[in-house]
């Protein structure tokens, strides 16, 4: 009701300007390789009863308040520090992606914190998704600001959500994309011929001049991966590979088996 939706406004609000925000880390693993390429992040924020809300009421709701340049930039400096840690266990790992929804792309702040990091983590590299709102922003207001972010050296843009907005074409074909996420509702209609004939035109297109790379969300059954196998997909992220897990889980997990998915854990899935 709206005074839940007043009471969680009030929390993601507070939680944005005492910075007590959280992020879960995501793998991707490579499927042939099984071992984790990349991360993912989810923004946790609690209300006073210890409930999560939901990771797209964050987002949406950091934007009507007028908050997400703030927000984004908490959550890129939680991903910086706890991406220092990681790599103290696995050097190898130096890629993380972050959800916007457009309004940083415009923000002179934002801008200037990433060429920042760009001198002061030069071993990092981050991948800034645009969801369906921030398709928008990026056509049609800052198109010279897209530029120069991805013109910055450790800095990636990729689409994520494909699959569910009639405005990706438009941004395939005009945006400097270097990835894009499959919705994890495509891949669970994996087996629909013309969901499977989506995802296997969109691998084609990505394959063109190595234009992007490609990750399905979702995965949940072993189903799934052979059929991103079958397919000549490589990256995935689910409940099947792993959970998402906060800093310390994830860094356990790094220290316990580095980065690489144990043998059973598909077994188990199954």
């Amino acid at each position: 009701g709206s005074g839940d939706n007043f009471n969680a406004s009030d929390v993601l609000r507070h939680a944005i300007e005492e910075n007590t925000i959280s992020v879960l880390y995501q793998p991707i693993f490579d499927v042939n390789t099984k071992r984790i390429t990349s991360l993912d992040t989810i923004v946790r924020v609690h209300d006073e009863k210890g409930h999560a809300l939901a990771p797209y009421f964050v987002t949406a709701e950091a934007h009507r308040l007028n908050m997400s340049v703030q927000l984004t930039l908490d959550v890129l400096e939680t991903c910086v520090k706890d991406m220092t840690a990681f790599r103290q266990v696995a050097p190898e790992l130096d890629i993380v992606d972050i959800c916007m929804n457009g309004s940083e792309l415009g923000a002179s702040i934002f801008h200037e914190r990433l060429e920042q990091l760009t001198h002061e983590q030069p071993q990092l590299r981050f991948g800034l998704q645009l969801g369906s709102h921030a398709i928008h922003v990026a056509h049609d207001e800052v198109d010279d600001e897209v530029v120069d972010l991805v013109a910055l050296p450790n800095v990636k843009l990729g689409l994520t959500n494909v699959g569910t907005t009639y405005s990706e074409v438009a941004a395939f074909a005009h945006l400097p994309l270097d990835f894009a996420r499959f919705d994890k509702t495509v891949v669970r209609d994996f087996r629909t011929p013309r969901a499977k004939q989506i995802m296997q035109r969109t691998l084609d297109i990505s394959r063109d001049n190595d234009a992007f790379h490609v990750v399905f969300d979702g995965v949940e059954t072993l189903d799934q991966v052979e059929f991103i196998r079958s397919i000549g997909g490589t990256l995935a992220e689910g409940t099947l590979l792993s959970n998402a897990m906060n800093a310390n889980e994830f860094l356990m997990r790094l220290e316990a088996m580095g980065t690489s998915l144990p043998e059973a854990a598909p077994r188990q899935a199954e």
